[in-house]
């Protein structure tokens, strides 16, 4: 305090002057600057609690934090986990809230998940990749999702929003138009019921895809799939809150073998 007096008493009368002077010639700058810094303020004060309140809504829907891929220890080298697996998980493990299967793999590079999609209305066409999924995926691995309230089967598809607008210059319209895909093995017209974009909180940014078929339609053309010594699928599962991961673990290890009795195969979850 005795400095700054020392220093007040020291300022001549010029300077003094010289401040007051420039205080009044800028005073309208002054004004100016000082309402944007009140204002700026006054709405980080108003609106902080619904920004990060919103932020909060995001976090706790975010599904990344429960959700686990189901992997297997396998005495052979195996890309997947058997087709059935997620079903079987989330009938008989009370802790599985939601399971999903995806075919192919993401190991899997097949040729009959690449292909040429057509828009027969406006003669349009462009390369995709597909997979096949079961009903709950869209439950388990987060995406945006706009769809068409209809039923799903095999002659309807979910298409990327990417796809959409190349096709029809607009995704809104996309909307319950017909597609030919073209692709051996599952080529054919199909229904447009769904248009998703990745979420930017989603653990699925690791599957490239451009289009969406239901699993049923996977199952119609391979019998061979229908057994539990095929290892060509991915199984996630979303864990209900308060699951011990570990105990978990223990849990699942042999329900391979309760499946089938030769196997040698075990599992265990990990957080995607």
């Amino acid at each position: 305090m005795n400095k700054l007096e020392n220093k007040l008493n020291t300022m001549s009368p010029n300077k003094l002057w010289l401040i007051y002077r420039n205080i009044k010639l800028h005073r309208k700058t002054l004004i100016n600057s000082v309402s944007v810094l009140v204002a700026g303020l006054i709405f980080s004060l108003l609106f902080y609690p619904y920004w990060t309140g919103k932020y909060n809504i995001v976090k706790y829907n975010n599904k990344d934090c429960l959700v686990f891929q189901v992997m297997m220890n396998s005495p052979s080298i195996n890309d997947g986990t058997p087709t059935f697996l997620a079903e079987d998980l989330a009938d008989e493990m009370p802790e599985v809230e939601y399971a999903v299967t995806i075919e192919p793999s993401t190991a899997s590079d097949v040729l009959w998940n690449k292909g040429l999609l057509f828009s027969p209305d406006q003669d349009e066409a462009v390369s995709a990749s597909s997979h096949f999924v079961s009903k709950d995926f869209f439950d388990v691995l987060e995406y945006d999702l706009t769809y068409k309230p209809m039923p799903t089967n095999e002659k309807t598809i979910y298409i990327s929003k990417e796809i959409a607008l190349k096709l029809f210059g607009n995704w809104k319209t996309a909307l319950g138009k017909r597609v030919e895909w073209k692709n051996e093995g599952y080529g054919g017209i199909y229904t447009v019921v769904g248009i998703f974009s990745i979420s930017p909180y989603s653990c699925a940014d690791e599957f490239q895809f451009d289009i969406l078929f239901s699993f049923e339609r996977f199952l119609k053309n391979n019998d061979c799939f229908l057994k539990w010594n095929n290892y060509t699928a991915n199984t996630f599962v979303n864990l209900k809150k308060g699951t011990d991961i570990d105990q978990f673990n223990v849990k699942i290890r042999d329900f391979l073998k309760s499946k089938d009795q030769s196997s040698l195969n075990t599992l265990f979850v990990r957080r995607n």
